[in-house]
């Protein structure tokens, strides 16, 4: 891995992590932790986020986001086709 352009927050810890070597301790660790998605969530709406993007086959996160933080805009892109629509709407 190289470092990241932004921080990645885990859901093991709901902290960011820019560090290679601790981001691939990280990715091992979510293979057997429980998720903590709320705390994620919460951490990124305390660091100002107003809207997020869930990549991937559903919308259970984008979801449970929802209805952690009621303000929060939650998008699922589950198509490329998908990508468009979400930048689109980002840019506001």
């Amino acid at each position: 891995f190289s470092s990241p352009q932004i921080p990645i927050i885990h859901n093991v810890n709901a902290l960011p992590e820019s560090d290679p070597e601790r981001i691939r301790q990280l990715m091992v660790e979510q293979i057997y932790s429980p998720v903590q998605w709320t705390r994620c969530v919460e951490y990124m709406v305390a660091q100002g986020a107003e809207k997020i993007v869930e990549c991937g086959p559903g919308k259970v996160l984008s979801g449970l986001s929802r209805r952690i933080h009621k303000p929060l805009e939650a998008f699922a892109l589950e198509e490329p086709e998908a990508i468009v629509s979400a930048l689109d709407a980002l840019a506001d």
